[in-house]
């Protein structure tokens, strides 16, 4: 079994290598091109030492370069030989085990405490940061995305510094949809809504969208090209914006963000870190079973140890979709870039572009990074997810999380400017590619030790142990600082998770060919055909009414009348007037200009009755405008005196796919049928 595990492992990760020289000459770059065949050569070189230290503990005599008799006639390998490896393997496996113990003693004695204290003494200042939270939505529990969007809300940060977007990947009006507006205060029981609605929920701006269904990259494309359209003019006046991505599944602890800001931005007035990450647990209050629980303890192990250490030494190179932030300037620089569309030719492109997208705009960022240590982890800032609770989804998961690891491995240790600029991070990950992959190193030494192989086990044995001991050290005082106790079963995993690890690999290793996602997504695919079509998109058809052109449906929900255009449709709804917005300090970015509407010329026009909040997206396939009278209040209709007729109500149009010029009032105005 450890053999196969080496093997698959070596093997894997030199086909990476080797992609990553095909496309870099391919592409004309000599730098990548040669760097990937040097650190493959370095690898293959350090991972045969390794092996040969593993396999003088394999009780099969001949192999053995020193035991208790050996036989000098029948040594597969010279004993100069396995001393050297054995040195070697020592020497990594003592490294691996030293940096992770200095690092979090560190970190746990120099974490300050009073940060709550320290927030709110400047949380009344002109400079708090303004935090922009991205939540993608498919095929998620009402219940639980609920309880997601509740936590961001109702947490220590100022409400009035926070804008939520919640995108489904899904164009249809579905009964997770419908729950949700619900939840936020919205009629839920009508036929149609448009796209993008904007709406107040406990004192927190939310923006809630549907997009056609492309996957979690197209969806958060789509997004950005909403929040560069209302946002696109703050990178111009302050770098005091940050973006958090969450999953909708997430529990944020109350103080998350604002430990989140204060690294980012607060401490010290710290205008430099591009982005960082937290830590994720899972819950398990509801369901302690054995999977669960390994979870938790592998999750808080993962982060604590293996982060950190990555932090210390340079960077995390992996900021998790699930829970991370950004300086949303420094998000822009990479744009372009991570949102291009890319050609899927092979396994290699199918797990950098789809299954290891995290890593993939990690290592974007690390590129433009000016120095090391600007991505970072923040152990402070915490939230609980969902854990999987089914075997068969666990191994689509770790299936999907290893062939993404593996196809940015490579391309990370062959990029010769993350050399020049993170030296030690590279050569810390070249260590733990090395030592990866030998999860039954302690069974084998065990069973080294009962055969009676007693020299080299006796000092890997004490190794072993010594990597035991600080490693449970350390995950009971986590898990004690947590208050996440079941941290302290770390023995349970140290046991069984060999075998876990063993079986995951090989199974990711032997589906490899299979292009799929392995989520939500690819269980719901069946579904997606028609998911675009549904909730009126494109459509025509019977409805409550039809406007007076016959263009669309007319569904009464409230007294604001909007008209929304989808390529050549035109729909014209009604929503209720607290969905509806038109006072632009509201809107930060928009742009109030007066305009000729319904037959009156601009001077007959006052400031007060008719402004217009145009959010133009650079993303080609989003345009929103929103149209409305500032003496409306936050309603959609009613008040004030309008243009052209008193009743006639403001107007939003969400346009996709086209760059028709909106708005008029609508002929029959609110009287429509």
């Amino acid at each position: 079994m450890a053999f196969a595990e080496i093997i698959a492992f070596t093997g894997s990760l030199s086909y990476s290598f080797i992609k990553v020289h095909l496309k870099a000459k391919a592409a004309g770059l000599r730098g990548v091109q040669y760097l990937s065949l040097i650190v493959m050569a370095v690898f293959w070189i350090l991972r045969i030492l390794f092996l040969g230290a593993m396999m003088s503990l394999v009780p099969v005599p001949h192999w053995q370069g020193m035991t208790s008799q050996p036989s000098e006639n029948h040594q597969f390998f010279p004993p100069e030989i396995i001393l050297v490896s054995q040195y070697v393997a020592f020497g990594l496996v003592a490294l691996l085990l030293l940096m992770p113990t200095v690092i979090s003693i560190h970190q746990l004695v120099t974490s300050p405490s009073n940060v709550k204290e320290q927030i709110d003494a400047i949380r009344t200042t002109s400079t708090f940061p303004r935090v922009l939270i991205v939540m993608p939505v498919y095929n998620e529990l009402p219940e639980v995305l609920h309880v997601a969007i509740c936590s961001a809300i109702d947490g220590d940060y100022p409400k009035e510094h926070l804008h939520i977007f919640i995108s489904f990947d899904n164009g249809a009006i579905s009964e997770l949809y419908r729950a949700l507006i619900r939840n936020l205060g919205v009629p839920a029981d009508e036929e149609y809504y448009p796209p993008v609605l904007d709406l107040y929920f406990r004192g927190v701006q939310i923006t809630v969208s549907r997009f056609p269904h492309g996957g979690k990259r197209l969806t958060q494309k789509k997004t950005f090209g909403l929040i560069n359209s209302i946002y696109k003019e703050y990178p111009e006046k302050t770098d005091h914006l940050f973006v958090l991505f969450i999953d909708s599944d997430i529990l944020l602890h109350a103080s998350t963000v604002a430990n989140f800001v204060w690294d980012m931005q607060l401490r010290n007035n710290n205008t430099d870190m591009l982005g960082m990450t937290g830590v994720i647990t899972v819950t398990t209050k509801e369901d302690m079973s054995f999977i669960n629980l390994m979870q938790d303890i592998e999750y808080v192990h993962g982060q604590f140890i293996g982060r950190a250490v990555e932090s210390a030494v340079g960077g995390c190179v992996i900021l998790p979709g699930a829970l991370t932030i950004f300086r949303y300037s420094a998000f822009l620089k990479v744009y372009d870039e991570y949102f291009a569309e890319r050609k899927v030719s092979d396994l290699w492109d199918f797990g950098r572009s789809h299954l290891g997208e995290d890593r993939y705009l990690t290592h974007l960022l690390m590129t433009k990074a000016q120095r090391p240590k600007m991505i970072q982890f923040c152990h402070r800032a915490t939230c609980k997810t969902e854990p999987v609770r089914e075997w068969r989804n666990l191994m689509k998961q770790r299936r999907r999380w290893f062939l993404g690891f593996l196809t940015n491995e490579g391309a990370f240790l062959s990029d010769p400017h993350l050399w020049g600029k993170y030296p030690w991070l590279l050569a810390f990950r070249m260590i733990q590619d090395i030592v990866n992959g030998t999860s039954m190193i302690s069974y084998v030494t065990i069973m080294a030790i009962v055969t009676g192989i007693e020299h080299w086990s006796i000092i890997w044995l004490g190794l072993l142990l010594a990597y035991f001991f600080i490693n449970w050290g350390l995950m009971f005082t986590y898990g004690f600082w947590l208050g996440r106790y079941k941290a302290m079963l770390y023995p349970l995993m140290f046991l069984v998770g060999p075998f876990v690890t063993w079986f995951l690999l090989v199974y990711g290793v032997i589906t490899a060919n299979e292009r799929t996602w392995g989520g939500p997504r690819a269980d719901a695919a069946a579904d997606t055909k028609n998911e675009d079509l549904e909730g009126g998109q494109g459509e025509k058809g019977e409805g409550d009414g039809q406007d007076p052109n016959g263009s669309g449906r007319a569904a009464r929900i409230g007294d604001g009348l909007y008209n929304v255009n989808i390529g050549n449709d035109s729909d014209r709804i009604q929503l209720p007037d607290h969905l509806f917005y038109p006072d632009q300090q509201q809107i930060p970015g928009a742009r109030r200009r007066r305009r000729h509407i319904g037959g009156a010329s601009n001077k007959d026009m006052d400031d007060n009755d008719v402004q217009s909040l145009e959010l133009n997206s650079s993303d080609d396939d989003l345009k929103v405008v929103v149209i409305g009278r500032s003496g409306g209040g936050g309603g959609g209709g009613g008040g004030g005196s309008g243009v052209g007729s008193s009743s006639r109500p403001p107007m939003l149009e969400v346009s996709i796919g086209s760059d028709e010029e909106p708005i008029s009032w609508a002929d029959g105005g609110a009287d429509a049928d």
